[in-house]
């Protein structure tokens, strides 16, 4: 049976059967339909995508109708992990006009929303400047990071301390405490980064620090939605 060569989300080379990769499409779909409610993919979609997965080219296309959005996470940062050094906004022209992005995202080296409140003027001439040299929308991307609310370096005494500690009365009025301070940081973010131009906010790696990180997350949607109405707004869960 013909061996079929692809790749990782890393990047690393795989091989798989034919029958392999049917296996991987149709549980993911099912996967897809179950975690979002939608219907899963029909046969012929299913067979479509096995065609486009299984052919020999090295590049390979779609039909005109059959796209998807191309959109990069925190695409001026991971250049730079590449060895490739140059401005912050260049990296978002690369990615617009040569490696086809449909949405742009822009983001501090230091990827929290309370660390990003220091420098936000600095981080809102950035954003006009890219917004005069980009086409396509263009997000902010942070992490809502309530571990940075932590003592010794934040306000807060830490949960994860206290709880072996049976301290549990203490840990949940510190996580109480640290929710009030990062939705204020990333209302403040977002409102001044909007208000500068940026079409929206994603809040990356959402619940990274658990189910508190997730609701200061959804507080802060809640105000910024109803501040502006039009925002677009992206939660990106980490994993």
């Amino acid at each position: 049976m013909q061996k079929i060569y692809t790749r990782m989300g890393d990047g690393s080379v795989t091989e798989l059967s034919e029958s392999e990769l049917k296996q991987d499409l149709e549980e993911g779909t099912r996967d897809a339909a179950e975690r979002g409610k939608i219907p899963p993919l029909s046969e012929d979609e299913l067979s479509y995508l096995f065609d486009v997965y299984s052919s020999p080219a090295r590049f390979v296309g779609v039909d005109r109708g059959n796209e998807v959005i191309l959109s990069y996470d925190n695409p001026n940062v991971k250049i730079r992990r590449r060895g490739v050094l140059i401005h912050r906004v260049v990296a978002l022209q690369i990615f617009e006009k040569l490696l086809g992005a449909d949405t742009l995202e822009l983001g501090h080296t230091d990827y929290s929303f309370k660390l990003v409140k220091i420098p936000i003027a600095f981080e809102q001439t950035e954003i006009e400047q890219a917004l005069l040299l980009t086409t396509v929308p263009l997000l902010y991307g942070s992490m809502p990071n309530l571990g940075l609310y932590t003592q010794p370096d934040g306000p807060c005494p830490n949960p994860m301390e206290l709880l072996p500690q049976g301290k549990i009365a203490e840990a949940r009025a510190s996580q109480e405490e640290m929710i009030e301070y990062a939705v204020k940081d990333m209302v403040y973010v977002g409102s001044a980064l909007y208000e500068s131009g940026v079409d929206g906010i994603d809040f990356d790696t959402t619940a990274a620090a658990g189910d508190t990180d997730f609701l200061a997350t959804l507080r802060a949607i809640e105000i910024l939605r109803k501040r502006y109405p039009q925002m677009c707004i992206e939660v990106g869960m980490s994993g």
